[in-house]
Formats: structure tokens, sequence, C-alpha cells
């Protein structure tokens, strides 16, 4: 019984100091185009990412990224709530270390129905 509560304790000791710290946190890509000030935000939690921006509806909007696209295609994105408000979201399942990898060498590419235009974001690594 002695052996046991020891064992125990050692497991919870090393589980409470060796085990990662996956707390929610925010990424964000900038454009390169300098007049532009839109931002889009990843809300990045253990296993999902989701970009979003805050945009009014009835504009269709696509994304080209390593990390929201599995090939060369443009997504959709989709307005739904996220935060209490309206945005256009769209995400992907992944873990920490895999999104956090493709994030830092990530150029992503949005496609606006309004200037049928494709513009250009990078990674802001400022909060590595």
């Amino acid at each position: 019984m002695k052996f046991m509560m020891l064992f125990l304790l050692f497991i919870l000791v090393v589980s409470c100091v060796f085990a990662p710290i996956r707390s929610v946190h925010l990424h964000t890509y900038k454009s390169l185009e300098k007049e532009s000030k839109k931002e889009l935000k990843v809300y990045c939690t253990p296993l999902i990412k989701t970009l979003f921006f805050y945009e009014n509806e009835g504009v269709s909007f696509k994304v080209k990224s390593v990390v929201f696209s599995d090939d060369e295609e443009f997504k959709p994105l989709k307005y739904k709530s996220i935060f209490e408000r309206k945005a256009y979201q769209i995400a992907a399942r992944m873990s920490d270390s895999k999104f956090h990898s493709l994030f830092k060498v990530d150029t992503l590419s949005l496609f606006s129905s309004i200037t049928n235009k494709v513009e250009k974001y990078y990674p802001e690594l400022d909060n590595y």
C-alpha cells in the first residue's frame, strides 16, 4: 500500500512538472499591402485552429494556406458567430506543434468577391 501511494505521488508530480501547458491564444496574419490595415486572427486551441476576421455579411471570401487548405485550392470561409459577433471563419484540426511549425512559414492568400483580387498575408511573429 505504501509503494502504491508513493507511485501515485510520483506520477502526480511528474505530470504536473513535465506536462506541456496548452493554453488558448491568438495569432495574427498581417497584410502585405501597406495601406491595408486588415488583420486575420487565428484562435488557437490545442486541437482546433480557427481563422477569423470581422467583415460585413454579403461578401464571399476564399482562403489558400498551408495551414487551412490541404491542397492548392481556395477554400470558402463561412459567416457565423464567434465571440458573440458574426465573422468570416474557417477551422482546421491539427496539433499545436504542427500548426506552429506551419504558421511560421505560411503565406496566406485571401480572395474577395468585392475586388476579385487575391490579397497576401504573412504571419506576425513578434509574440514568438
